[in-house]
């Protein structure tokens, strides 16, 4: 048996990529940078944070299934973000 010690990073599928970039730079503070050689993924980087967003032409019920789960410290303060 395989025992990972953590998940080190996913691939999210986005309809588009330039406003899943703004959002996630925006929101998370981290850096979107893409891919040599690849035009629909970027490297989603932070100190504590590395996933990829690829541009998907697939229908919207594959996309809307997707989720990203993050451990905060705090949910209040994360809503409270998002409202503003």
């Amino acid at each position: 048996m395989i025992r990972a010690k953590a998940i080190d990073h996913i691939c999210l599928w986005v309809k588009s990529l330039s406003e899943a970039k703004s959002y996630y730079e925006k929101v998370f503070g981290v850096v979107c940078t893409p891919i040599d050689g690849d035009e629909t993924t970027l490297a989603v980087e932070s100190e504590n944070i590395h996933f990829f967003l690829s541009e998907s032409k697939t229908g919207d019920t594959f996309l809307s299934k997707q989720h990203l789960s993050f451990e905060v410290d705090s949910l209040n303060s994360v809503i409270n973000t998002l409202n503003e």
